[in-house]
């Protein structure tokens, strides 16, 4: 009778120094979640509290710190992705392709979704172009 090896069988079989599971920070897991939340709040207009305003030049509230928070966590997290894809022996042609095909993918969205494309299917207003962007 003849063994199927198991996860633990597996385990054992790498050697130590080349298995890690990969760990997520979830502090910043938790900071990213914070931020989506207070984004999407703050474009439905903040259930009418000041501090979710966008105050005129002279001031500064939450809503103006949001998107600079969320650029951090982009920021940190693509340090840990890059960094976890060199060590898996990616080349950085391939992670380059991965940066290369993302952007394009958000950026053809953000097309679709603030164009006639994503609401009434027709094709976009060629007089006022946009790309992603907050509204």
């Amino acid at each position: 009778m003849e063994m199927k090896p198991t996860e633990s069988t597996v385990r054992e079989e790498i050697p130590p120094d080349t298995y890690s599971k990969r760990q997520r920070l979830h502090s910043l897991d938790t900071f990213r979640g914070l931020s989506l939340l207070m984004m999407i709040f703050i474009n439905y207009g903040g259930g009418g509290y000041w501090f979710f305003d966008h105050p005129p030049w002279n001031g500064i509230t939450i809503a103006d710190l949001v998107f600079p928070w969320f650029v951090f966590i982009m920021g940190v997290s693509m340090n840990f992705s890059f960094r976890s894809m060199l060590k898996r022996r990616k080349s950085r042609a391939a992670i380059l392709w991965k940066v290369v095909r993302r952007s394009a993918l958000l950026f053809a969205f953000g097309i679709v979704l603030n164009t006639k494309w994503g609401r009434s299917g027709g094709p976009p207003e060629a007089a006022h172009p946009r790309g992603a962007s907050a509204p």
